[in-house]
């Protein structure tokens, strides 16, 4: 994910404009087993599948240029992960951070489990072994997002960063749920429309 955040910040400079799949054919040479991920997905996307980067990329040069190079070596990167990990555990700022990692976790289930049951009922099989634990969980997370949201802003200085993560995961659920809604509604629409053709 770091690794993602700097190739968007700094996708415009001439070290972070090649393509992803250029680095890893770089990285790993010919014939050598290249890293994938899950049953074999490769990580990087092949060069055809891959978004070039700018035509006109700004060049680097100086320190600018030896921080991108370093930004881009995968060590950086889990280094600066581990690190901001033993910074939370060593400040006790694991605790403060759990609350809203673990809701952001449990709605993450319920999306899946509504997901699986969009699926399902598409498919015309049945759903609801899917759709009722799924609205339990979206339910509840969701109250305690609101739940969370309020003691954040009893003392916004203190909680800034978890009140903008709070507000940030309740703007993202809203949308992916309407978003689901409105699948479900085109379906119905679309069974509807093709019932009174038969």
């Amino acid at each position: 994910l770091i690794e993602e955040i700097w190739r968007t910040l700094f996708g415009g400079y001439d070290l972070f404009a090649a393509p992803v799949a250029a680095d890893a054919a770089q990285q790993w040479g010919e014939g050598e087993p290249v890293p994938a991920g899950t049953d074999g997905i490769p990580v990087a996307l092949s060069s055809a599948e891959d978004i070039p980067g700018p035509a006109f990329p700004t060049a680097t040069t100086g320190a600018f240029r030896w921080l991108l190079r370093l930004l881009r070596q995968y060590w950086v990167n889990s280094a600066l992960a581990v690190g901001l990990m033993l910074l939370f555990a060593l400040t006790g700022g694991q605790r403060a951070l759990w609350a809203i990692f673990a809701t952001a976790n449990q709605l993450l289930a319920g999306m899946v489990l509504a997901l699986a049951a969009l699926w399902l009922a598409r498919r015309g099989r049945s759903f609801w072994f899917a759709l009722l634990p799924a609205v339990a969980m979206m339910v509840t997370t969701a109250a305690s997002l609101i739940l969370l949201l309020r003691t954040y802003l009893a003392s916004p200085r203190t909680y800034l960063p978890l009140l903008v993560a709070d507000i940030v995961i309740m703007v993202i659920t809203v949308y992916l749920l309407l978003g689901g809604l409105r699948a479900v509604a085109a379906g119905l629409r679309r069974r509807v429309a093709g019932s009174g053709h038969a």
